[in-house]
């Protein structure tokens, strides 16, 4: 099916670049300049951005070495970058039950804020988490949010698994930031790609830390260790892998239609700029198979998702610096996303300037912990 993919991506670009021409009065408008406004960032912060994710590559390439080593291979192939953590024996892990995850996520809750604890705890009691399995039910998840009553919903389907169990987390970080916004007005309380992963993010890693401590083998620890890498690999090469392949994609489209094999050739480029030698081979294909470059409303609905990860990651470390007052100045910013531009976010609740690259690399020196942590596990195996 590679011909028709390729139309549907012309056709997608090739409007946006005529839109873009016929928008540009009095000065061009670049094909990032849409994205880079429904995500209320600038150019200087997105650039940013991804050099230091481009100076930081190689950590991203430990983190896939590493996973190739416990599968005694010299590298995964690109067929393998979602594979789950190899058994350390015969025994099974046993699922972990809905209650007993349930109460997981809100005792890491409570580890930032009693609040956070007895929010979770609120939204079972109100039955507002859909997590059966159920016939004819979808495996996946998303929160949304009534307008009326500015109550939030969770639906997944939980079968008991770590990654599910994380999944759980997640989708209740994004129930929390709806919950803290619930008196702000409509207008005020729709944030952007960039700043809608915060809350999930952080979520995901408060409930790490907490499984970490209360970890009582080296398979639970491996586990943990093991999606950590995984985020390495996914957010410092797969998504600005992507972010590489469509910037030279709208870039070059605008002297004329893109062949399937133009599609593969820069794809298979953009993995090799980001995966190096990382990998077995590179999936030239990932352009007609991932759904978000086919997205009529968004363009680049890539580099957000590195935004989100690092910007949380980063929130999370005011922890030690703000102590018991680190709670409420969490909720500030949270009910600030969706009326400020992201730069004035972060100097004012993070006192920092994400347009320059100090705060990105003190992000990126604690996925370089958590790398380093898997690697010792990796020694002891």
């Amino acid at each position: 099916q590679e011909e028709p993919f390729a139309a549907i991506l012309n056709s997608l670009s090739g409007w946006r670049h005529a839109e873009a021409g016929l928008r540009s009065y009095k000065e061009k408008i670049h094909f990032l300049d849409t994205s880079l406004h429904q995500s209320r960032i600038s150019r200087k912060t997105l650039d940013t951005l991804i050099g230091v994710l481009k100076e930081n590559r190689e950590l991203g390439r430990r983190a896939l070495r590493l996973q190739a080593k416990l599968y005694k291979t010299d590298r995964l192939g690109p067929w393998d970058i979602l594979a789950p953590a190899p058994e350390l024996g015969t025994k099974q892990a046993e699922p972990i039950s809905y209650d007993k995850g349930l109460d997981m996520v809100k005792r890491a809750y409570a580890s930032i804020d009693p609040a956070m604890g007895a929010f979770v705890a609120m939204m079972a009691e109100q039955k507002r988490i859909e997590g059966r399995v159920k016939d004819g039910k979808r495996p996946g998840a998303y929160c949304t949010e009534f307008l009326k009553s500015r109550k939030p919903y969770v639906y997944m389907t939980y079968k008991g698994a770590l990654s599910e169990l994380s999944t759980l987390a997640h989708e209740l970080g994004h129930a929390y930031h709806s919950y803290v916004m619930r008196d702000i007005p409509i207008m005020e309380a729709d944030y952007p790609m960039p700043l809608a992963e915060t809350a999930s993010t952080f979520a995901e890693t408060v409930l790490g830390d907490l499984l970490a401590r209360e970890a009582q083998d080296k398979s639970a620890l491996l586990e943990l260790a093991w999606s950590d890498a995984q985020d390495a690999a996914t957010f410092l090469l797969n998504i600005p892998a992507r972010f590489e392949f469509e910037y030279q994609f709208y870039e070059k489209r605008q002297q004329g239609i893109f062949t399937a094999d133009d599609f593969k050739k820069t794809m298979r480029s953009a993995w090799k700029e980001w995966y190096g030698d990382a990998l077995s081979d590179y999936d030239e294909y990932f352009w007609a198979s991932k759904l978000h470059f086919h997205i009529s409303g968004v363009s680049f609905y890539n580099y957000p998702y590195s935004f989100g990860y690092l910007f949380s990651l980063g929130v999370y470390a005011r922890r030690k610096d703000l102590g018991n007052k680190f709670h409420d100045a969490y909720v500030a910013l949270l009910r600030d996303t969706g009326r400020m531009e992201t730069e004035a976010l972060a100097e004012k609740h993070l006192g920092v300037d994400i347009t320059q690259p100090d705060f990105w690399r003190a992000s990126i020196s604690i996925v370089e912990e958590k790398v380093n942590r898997f690697e010792e596990i990796v020694k002891t195996l």
